[in-house]
C-alpha cells in the first residue's frame, strides 16, 4: 500500500472534541477508472489498518469520514495531524478555483491568491 497520500486540505476544528481536519485522496490501483466496491472497501479497510498501526485504535486519537474521492481524517492532537502530514502525504497538481465573489481565480491546493 502507498503511504503518501494526495494531500486535499487541512483545517483546524473548534467545535468539537477533534482538533484538525485533514483530507487526502484514497488512491487504489484502480484508482483512474471506475472502482468496483469490492476494490474500494479493500483500499478503506487497508487505510484503516495503516491508520491503527500508526496512530492507535480509531476514536482514540483519529477518526475517519469516508468520502467519494478519499477520506476526511479528523485528529485530536496537533502532533498527530503534523505528523500525518508531514511523512504521508504529497501534494495534488494545483487546482485552479474561481472565487465568484471576488472573481478571482485562485489555486485552493497552496491556499493563495
Amino acid at each position: 500500500m502507498d503511504t503518501k497520500f494526495s494531500y486535499g486540505f487541512s483545517k483546524e476544528i473548534t467545535d468539537s472534541n477533534w482538533k484538525h481536519l485533514v483530507n487526502i485522496e484514497l488512491q487504489t490501483p484502480f484508482s483512474k477508472s471506475s472502482m468496483s466496491c469490492v476494490t474500494l472497501h479493500k483500499a478503506q479497510q487497508d487505510f484503516l489498518q495503516f491508520m491503527i498501526e500508526h496512530y492507535g485504535d480509531q476514536d482514540k486519537r483519529f477518526n475517519c469520514r469516508w468520502t467519494d474521492y478519499g477520506v476526511d481524517i479528523r485528529f485530536k492532537f496537533d502532533s498527530d495531524a503534523g505528523s500525518f502530514i508531514m511523512f504521508h502525504t504529497k501534494n495534488m497538481k494545483p487546482k485552479w478555483i474561481y472565487d465568484a465573489i471576488g472573481g478571482r481565480r485562485y489555486n485552493d491546493s497552496f491556499h493563495t491568491l
